[in-house]
């Protein structure tokens, strides 16, 4: 028998070494052959990056130059510099100033810029083309100068406008006379989303990581100048240390250049290629995900992978197929050693569960199927996860030892983490567990043991100690309080040593008889003292409890909170021993005094911000006017352009050209009475208010009138109800009668019989003024949309308009203090309601 047990082993060793020299000598060549391949593909891949970022530096330096040249052009044009003195010589001139504009425009208008303008040599804005004066902070007021002392132009650097937080860039181009004395400065300024961050951000070929970025320096580290495609709102925004090293954008500004490898902005590794770009402190990074750019190799290398994976499959199951003349020997041991064990184990005190490597469940005790709620033959075969429910009693997270590789320590291990088992009916009960791996004579591990400990009686015992011991705490904390004890019989007084320690004294330097009350208490609140002191005794029960001022004995006032209790009481004479404590409240009062202090701050600061923000507000209405109104100027080149194609080239033009042309002029022209909606939805945000009396039923009369000016199709059954005077915003309040009545008329008109009717309900304080119509109504769930911006109920097909009639309406009635509201039904109808003070509050006032 041992001859042959040899004789196995012997055979056993000799196939292993050979399948593992097999099995190594195809991992090698595999290596070889990947290493090869992804040197071979890194190299095409850099190649093909460094192409890519010569190209974007190129188109970045181009348009840099391509702007300065734009200045250039104008400023060194005769007629400009021509136009532009006599301009300044006679500022007051309308047509000098026209002429200015106009040229500036065509300039702005050529070029795409965003904003033109032209300052004095103080960097004073003299000609400019919108509403409002530009603003020129220091430092751009510092590169105008530098311009005209280097008599060049110049490409500033990234930057927000303070007042909108929007990125521009400017090009600074200083104009002379012909005496070479400065005559002004031309400022074209750009908005890079507009074309250079586009163009930065756009990639020839498709990829789902590639991205280029520009940056700078920004003191101890880099600033992001451009959107980043993998994260919003960073232009000028996003920042990383120069400590960042492995950032290939951080390496850029440390003077690296070429091709790099790294993690960017996201802690991606990346393949980049890094440099500056020439004439400006911006570096450039052209960057690639090095998992996309090895996407083929991975692939490559997964193939390789599977083929050593099925190789090293065929070598095990060869392996197995041997051990199969092994196993009927060392079966039979098992089954001895089994039943051995099987006697140990249901002879332990504590719940035993022996588990195999993959975590099948092998044995269980009595105890452990009382824990568990399992019987043995039931929870063989399944997993200790779906029979061992163990939560960390804290936390209630499951406890899962076999996911969490316990099995494969080779000692043993207890857990001391508080731990409680839930078994299969419900009950809970806290345990202890410990774990020890089962290892063969060979040294494999084959699984583990799991010993549960019940711990009812330990953790008990652990809660009464604990509740003992936080009783014991109170006690202690407690007595950080002054004791004092009064004999009101012999006037004698007791100071434990805290309390004397409160007052700034010991046992031996104070006096022991109630004197010490009369010589520490501030006087002014003695007086409070006694009368407490009579209501307590007259009231004969509870306790007594005072705040009052004492003097230490360094002489400082500290506030102390006196509570105490007759303990002893002559029928006769009265109270006979009190007893109480000393507590130091002096920190408290001062923080009492310190709130009142800070709530007192709080109210200035919500002032503030409250005026802060109403000018804030002032701001956002004044740029949505100045927006809507530039918007004017592009939409009648537009319609003029498209106007003269169609007169002009009209016999030229195809069908379907035609047909496009018709359609833009009628967008434009629905984009300008956007554009009208807008600027009156903003001007009824600025308009100052001039409030006074007056008759409601004029304002109505004259709005119906205006809307009628192009009859119905169908006739309009009207119904206007006397209605009282008003007091508000005249022009105001009929603008939004206007507004009402189209909208009345416009959804009733496909009526047979349309129907309106306008009239007021007047409740308590409020006259309630309504408008209804017999029209297409809508559905109650959308009303709350209805005085929003561009909220429609139903589409342009059907009835035309903007969406801004109703907003309007809402922003003149909410400026009046009051509230609007509608009611409606489909097919049936809309009523919209609104509501005024009553003037004759306002004239009382």
């Amino acid at each position: 028998m041992n001859t042959k047990t040899h004789f196995f082993e012997l055979t056993k060793t000799r196939i292993i070494i050979l399948l593992t020299t097999l099995v190594s000598l195809l991992a090698i060549s595999a290596f070889l052959y990947y290493s090869y391949e992804s040197n071979s593909m890194r190299t095409q891949k850099y190649e093909e990056l460094k192409i890519i970022a010569d190209s974007k530096q190129n188109q970045i330096v181009t348009w840099c130059n391509a702007r300065l040249n734009d200045a250039t052009m104008a400023t060194e044009s005769p007629l400009f510099n021509e136009a532009l003195t006599r301009y300044l010589n006679q500022p007051s001139s309308e047509l000098l100033r026209n002429n200015m504009h106009r040229r500036l425009k065509l300039l702005q208008k050529t070029y795409n810029y965003d904003e033109i303008y032209i300052t004095n040599e103080e960097a004073i804005p003299s000609v400019f083309l919108s509403d409002e004066q530009p603003t020129v902070d220091s430092s751009l007021r510092e590169r105008i100068k530098e311009a005209i002392q280097q008599r060049r132009n110049i490409l500033t650097d990234f930057y927000r406008i303070k007042n909108n937080n929007k990125i521009k860039i400017d090009v600074i181009a200083p104009v002379f006379k012909a005496d070479s004395t400065p005559l002004g400065v031309l400022i074209l300024r750009i908005d890079p989303n507009k074309y250079l961050y586009p163009l930065i951000q756009s990639w020839p070929t498709p990829s789902k990581t590639a991205e280029t970025v520009i940056v700078r320096r920004e003191s101890n580290g880099i600033l992001f100048l451009n959107e980043l495609r993998h994260k919003k709102n960073t232009a000028l925004s996003e920042y990383i240390p120069l400590s960042s090293i492995d950032v290939p954008a951080v390496k850029a500004v440390l003077g690296v250049t070429g091709i790099t490898s790294g993690v960017d902005y996201r802690n991606v590794p990346v393949i980049a290629d890094i440099r500056p770009i020439t004439g400006t402190p911006w570096f450039m990074v052209t960057k690639v995900d090095q998992e996309e750019i090895l996407s083929e190799l991975h692939f490559r290398a997964t193939i390789l992978i599977i083929i050593v994976l099925m190789a090293s499959l065929l070598i095990t199951f060869f392996i197995a197929w041997l051990y199969h003349f092994r196993q009927q020997n060392i079966y039979k041991k098992l089954l001895n050693a089994e039943n051995e064990f099987r006697t140990t184990l249901y002879s332990i005190g504590d719940a035993v569960i022996t588990v195999s490597k993959e975590g099948i469940i092998r044995h269980m005790n009595q105890i452990a199927e009382h824990l568990t709620g399992y019987v043995e033959i039931d929870a063989k075969g399944k997993t200790i996860e779906l029979v061992v429910h163990i939560q960390f009693e804290n936390s209630h997270k499951r406890f899962i030892p076999f996911s969490e590789n316990r099995f494969n320590s080779e000692q043993s291990r207890e857990f001391g983490e508080k731990m409680v088992i839930q078994s299969r009916n419900g009950n809970r009960v806290p345990i202890s567990i410990s774990i020890a791996p089962i290892v063969n004579e060979g040294g494999i591990h084959q699984g583990a043991i799991l010993v549960l400990h019940d711990q009812t009686k330990e953790r008990k015992a652990e809660k009464e100690l604990l509740e003992s011991r936080e009783r014991l705490a109170f006690a202690l904390d407690g007595a950080n309080d002054g004791l004092w004890d009064v004999q009101m019989k012999t006037g004698s007084v007791y100071l434990s040593p805290r309390a004397c320690e409160i007052l700034g004294y010991t046992q031996e330097n104070i006096h022991n008889t109630v004197k010490v009350w009369t010589d520490l208490i501030y006087p002014p609140d003695l007086p409070a003292m006694q009368v407490a002191l009579d209501n307590y005794f007259a009231a004969n029960a509870g306790y007594f409890s005072l705040e009052q001022r004492l003097r230490t004995k360094q002489g400082e006032l500290k506030w102390i909170l006196t509570r105490g209790k007759v303990v002893s009481n002559n029928d006769l004479t009265g109270p006979t021993r009190m007893v109480g404590t000393y507590t130091d409240i002096t920190k408290k009062k001062e923080s009492e005094q310190e709130i009142l202090h800070l709530n007192e701050s709080l109210e200035h600061k919500v002032i503030e911000r409250t005026q802060q923000l109403e000018a804030a507000n002032k701001d956002l209405e004044s740029f949505s006017y100045s927006v809507s109104h530039d918007l004017r100027a592009p939409l009648r080149h537009i319609d003029g352009f498209v106007s003269i194609l169609l007169n002009d080239f009209q016999e030229d033009l195809p069908q379907e050209a035609k047909r496009y042309l018709n359609t833009i002029i009628a967008s434009a022209k629905q984009m300008g009475t956007l554009i009208d909606d807008l600027l009156k939805f903003s001007r009824t945000g600025r308009l100052e208010m001039n409030k006074k009396t007056f008759s409601m039923d004029r304002v109505v009369a004259n709005a119906i009138n205006q809307v009628m000016q192009i009859p119905p199709t169908n006739p309009i059954d009207w119904i206007t109800n006397p209605l009282p005077e008003a007091f508000g915003d005249e022009n105001l309040l009929q603008l939004a009668w206007v507004n009402l009545v189209e909208n009345a008329v416009k959804y009733s008109r496909n009526c047979s019989n349309p129907k309106i009717e306008i009239g007021t309900i007047t409740k308590q304080s409020e006259t309630i003024f309504y408008i209804r119509d017999n029209g297409v109504g809508f559905d109650m769930q959308y009303a709350q949309k209805l005085f929003g911006v561009f909220q429609r109920m139903h589409s342009e097909t059907e009835f035309e308009g903007t969406g801004i009639g109703l907003a309007n309406v809402h922003r003149i009635i909410t400026r009046h203090g009051g509230k609007i509201w509608a009611e409606a039904e489909p097919n049936k109808g809309a009523t919209f309601s609104f509501l005024l003070p009553k003037f004759i509050e306002h004239q009382a006032e």
